[in-house]
């Protein structure tokens, strides 16, 4: 997986497909379409053809992760699991934001699909959730110590997913020793060929190869009796199940969310580029993939900030606010959805990096001049929302509770 990765971002996109594309059709046909390996070296894989240009190769093996990462028996630990794998999907998904962003630049308007943008805004989301969810996960832990039925079917997920560990280790040891034990075998029947050597090898092999049958037939039980208490917990206990286990929503989910004069705005930053969603309650979605990267991002944010961050200042409030860098913040992220912004009271952002760092309310909808700013907080309320899929749990905890009463 790691040399394939490195193969592609080092040029030698051939070379990692190569590598890759054997390791998705073993893991494929010995563990399953569906397990979280598959989807993980496939995720790799449509890397690879990405690099190759290979576009319509690549969106058929990411449409697959993305199946995979946002089903509701699929948990935050399967798509990010500890130690070096824990690095593979987030680097691929952020390979597909790359595609994306690539196709917004050749054509704004015909480039991104709908189902492009929908996957891209979700994807975003995921990865947004990634830097918090673990703390988030161990805290909710703590909550399950104190609810016996929580807690039994955190124990049972946990057993089923140890169990699930112990079986695939078990069938890739088989896997090794068939694989050797035939290339023996055949090396022994060419240097002193005997036929009834062969046959009793040719015995062997199959009780062997019965034995890899029942393993992966248990490996695919483990899986799918794992994927029955997440979908069970989720559906008994929603709120902590969104808790631990966030599905970012589509872009359509989250419209059917929001209030009549509400709107929510998603703002993702890479390296190369910075992706806003913006999502109301009356119009369809729209997509504005900024060329600002990150670093501009945080060269502006520094600036606007070191004149918001009056705490350590001798005289507080005596430096004016950067009315250029909020200014222009607004410019790249907000300014190309003025009309629809027009009609809208209360604004919801999801952002992530350096821009999680500053209040929306304060920038600028007009240029700076002598008059009275035009705060973006004047025309706006602004609430700020760690991710997309949080304000997606909690208004439906909203919704229900409503319903109850």
């Amino acid at each position: 997986m790691l040399q394939a990765i490195l193969h592609v971002r080092n040029g030698r996109a051939d070379a990692g497909l190569q590598r890759i594309d054997g390791s998705a059709r073993y893991r494929a046909r010995n563990f399953g379409e569906a397990h979280p390996l598959t989807v993980e070296s496939k995720a790799v894989r449509a890397m690879a053809y990405q690099a190759l240009r290979r576009d319509r190769d690549a969106l058929s093996d990411y449409e697959i992760v993305f199946r995979s990462l946002f089903a509701p028996d699929t948990s935050f630990v399967d798509a990010e699991p500890s130690g070096l794998r824990g690095f593979y999907t987030p680097i691929a998904l952020h390979s597909f934001l790359s595609m994306v962003a690539a196709a917004y630049r050749e054509s704004p308007a015909r480039g991104v699909t709908d189902g492009m943008a929908s996957d891209a805004f979700r994807v975003a989301d995921r990865l947004r959730a990634s830097a918090v969810q673990q703390a988030l996960i161990d805290a909710s832990a703590r909550v399950a110590i104190g609810n016996p039925e929580i807690a039994e079917f955190a124990r049972r997920e946990q057993d089923t997913r140890r169990q699930s560990r112990e079986l695939v280790a078990q069938l890739n040891a088989q896997l090794e020793a068939d694989a050797r034990l035939t290339k023996e075998a055949q090396e022994r029947h060419k240097a002193k060929p005997d036929p009834a050597e062969a046959a009793s090898q040719r015995a062997l092999a199959s009780e062997r190869r019965a034995a890899i049958a029942k393993s992966r037939e248990a490996v695919a039980a483990a899986d799918k009796a794992r994927g029955a208490i997440v979908r069970e917990l989720a559906a008994r206990f929603p709120a902590y199940g969104a808790l631990v286990n966030p599905k970012p929503p589509t872009l359509d989910q989250v419209a059917d969310l929001l209030d009549r004069g509400e709107a929510l705005v998603s703002v993702y930053t890479t390296p190369t580029a910075t992706f806003v969603w913006f999502v109301g309650s009356g119009r369809g979605p729209a997509l504005h993939v900024s060329p600002l990267a990150q670093a501009e991002v945080r060269a502006l944010v520094a600036k606007l900030r070191a004149t918001l961050d009056v705490g350590d200042r001798p005289s507080p409030g005596s430096a004016p606010v950067d009315l250029a860098s909020a200014h222009r913040l607004y410019q790249e992220l907000l300014e190309p959805f003025a009309s629809r912004l027009a009609g809208v009271s209360s604004l919801v952002v999801a952002t992530n990096g350096d821009l999680a760092t500053i209040p929306f309310a304060v920038l600028v909808s007009e240029r700076p001049s002598a008059g009275e700013p035009a705060w973006l907080v004047r025309k706006h309320a602004v609430t700020h929302v760690s991710t997309v899929a949080a304000f997606a749990a909690l208004r439906q905890v909203d919704r229900r509770a409503t319903a109850a009463e």
